[in-house]
């Protein structure tokens, strides 16, 4: 196990490494624990905290990122985020040739998720971005051609 981490230590650069020159303490931000509980107590708040697994129950990391967009910006778009008609698409945003199912595992309740971006959307909150089956998985988000600042899901 030790040689392995080493190998892995060797295989992968550090991110100070790997942005070069891009690196700069004031882009990052460090979320504190707080603010993770409060979006989970006040948003989130799966049913399945109330069942024998609820130690593994936690929001994906795209919904703690939108809602750190929320708070840090005037507007907000989402693209690749959960839908009604999930089933239509591939699982990940970005697979254009391949169908993956989305699963449904127990610690991440995205249908809760996918209900809430619904209702941000419907009250001006968001603009999320729902494909129509015309584009299928073609992506014609406004975000990716214009390079704007989008948190994008999963």
């Amino acid at each position: 196990m030790h040689l392995y981490h080493h190998l892995l230590c060797f295989q992968f650069p550090s991110a100070r490494s790997y942005y070069s020159g891009q690196y700069n303490e004031t882009r990052f931000y460090v979320l504190h624990q707080d603010f993770l509980r409060y979006v989970r107590n006040r948003f989130l708040k799966s049913n399945n905290l109330n069942k024998r697994y609820w130690p593994i129950v936690r929001p994906t990391n795209g919904a703690f990122s939108l809602f750190v967009a929320l708070h840090a910006c005037d507007k907000v778009s989402a693209y690749g985020f959960i839908t009604e008609d999930y089933k239509k698409y591939s699982n990940y945003y970005f697979e254009k040739h391949l169908q993956s199912k989305v699963i449904f595992f127990a610690n991440h309740d995205l249908v809760m998720e996918k209900n809430l971006w619904k209702q941000l959307h419907d009250k001006n909150i968001i603009k999320l971005y729902q494909r129509t089956e015309s584009q299928g998985n073609n992506c014609h988000c406004p975000c990716i051609k214009a390079k704007t600042t989008t948190i994008h899901g999963k």
